[in-house]
């Protein structure tokens, strides 16, 4: 399968929908549980992910343009 803008796309903007999908309505606990002390609850999980989306997305897309898709991103 070969990259498509138009997809990719496509599939990032149902991610928000998705996300809201699978939270919505639990219990606080559970969005707040972390299986170990040094694992991420989903309440954390969410938000990173919308940040990413509002404000990270296009310098990682610059780096995977021009390091490739394989170079790690930097911490």
């Amino acid at each position: 399968m070969s990259f498509d803008l138009a997809q990719a796309r496509a599939v990032l903007e149902r991610t928000p929908s998705v996300l809201a999908g699978l939270v919505a309505d639990l219990p606080d606990e559970w969005l707040r549980a972390r299986p170990t002390a040094d694992d991420w609850d989903a309440h954390a999980v969410v938000c990173h992910l919308l940040y990413v989306e509002e404000s990270d997305w296009l310098e990682r897309a610059r780096l995977i343009m021009e390091a490739g898709p394989f170079t790690p991103f930097p911490p």
